[in-house]
């Protein structure tokens, strides 16, 4: 929370005042209050850095409590982008105060920071990369980054960055939430990063060592939010190619508890996938409420 500063001194001397008669107290002064630090706002939003293109990326605050939540949307472009259509759902959702008539929908002990789009070139261009061609789901800072990385089209030259967090993007949501998680009143701070769409089943997986092994409350996390939403569970990627320098890892040699959410289509965030009774907004945010409870 911000704190009150002191008012800085006047360095202006000012005029000897005239003297006057003393008045006479006839009863004590009221007491004045002490100043207080202004209480943090509800909502607030934070610039985290820009794109290749410079385009912002923003983080939206909600809460002020102690438990911290991150959510992340679209690292990939493309047909991705519709979990950014999702994370600003959930937002506008969420951002909503307690009032006389409604309770908040988040407890009141958590902190949630929604980053609707990391990639907005993606988005913008239609293109799973960002403007300079790179998978910024394989430019992370971890023991299996390779510059030519898989993906669903097999190997892309370069696909995987000139080095590990080489792009603007990456590199502004690393130190950003290594900041966090050291402000953080736990140390600990808790993700989930939104994806589409392999498999149709909907997919949630945990976080992983150096050693491939999920991360133990990243696995509790996981299992219950596949749960909730009626997603299918893995500790390992389903998809027919290998992964590397991804953040779902990185997260996990970097202490983060963290999770991979997987759309089960394209489509917009207001579409009721086949199969499901609720859309993909109503679907996710009942699992993101298991979660922050």
């Amino acid at each position: 929370s911000p704190t009150a500063t002191t008012a800085p001194t006047s360095s202006v001397v000012p005029a000897e005042r005239p003297t006057v008669p003393t008045p006479t107290v006839t009863s004590a002064p009221t007491a004045t209050a002490k100043p207080t630090a202004t209480p943090m706002p509800w909502w607030a939003e934070q610039l985290l850095g820009y794109s290749v293109q410079g385009q912002p990326i923003k983080s939206n605050r909600i809460g002020t409590g102690p438990r911290w939540f991150v959510v992340l949307g679209a690292i990939h472009g493309g047909h991705e982008c519709n979990t950014f259509g999702l994370v600003e759902a959930l937002i506008q959702r969420l951002r909503r105060p307690a009032s006389e008539r409604e309770p908040a929908l988040i407890p009141d002990d958590v902190t949630l920071y929604m980053v609707p789009v990391v990639n907005p070139d993606g988005c913008t261009m239609d293109t799973r990369t960002n403007a300079r061609g790179v998978d910024l789901n394989r430019n992370w800072r971890t023991d299996d980054w390779i510059a030519d990385a898989n993906g669903p089209f097999g190997v892309i030259a370069g696909s995987g960055g000139p080095y590990p967090l080489s792009e603007p993007e990456t590199l502004a949501i690393s130190q950003w939430l290594l900041t966090l998680q050291e402000q953080s009143p736990s140390s600990l701070v808790r993700i989930i990063s939104y994806h589409s769409a392999v498999p149709n089943t909907g997919l949630v997986q945990p976080a992983y060592d150096l050693n491939g092994q999920p991360e133990s409350l990243s696995s509790a996390m996981a299992e219950l939010y596949a749960a909730v939403a009626d997603y299918r569970y893995s500790v390992d990627w389903v998809g027919n190619y290998d992964t590397t320098g991804e953040f779902i890892h990185w997260v996990g040699l970097n202490g983060f508890v963290a999770i991979d959410v997987e759309l089960p289509d394209r489509e917009p965030a207001d579409t009721i996938p086949f199969g499901w009774p609720t859309n993909h907004i109503e679907t996710n945010l009942a699992a993101l409420l298991a979660i922050l409870e």
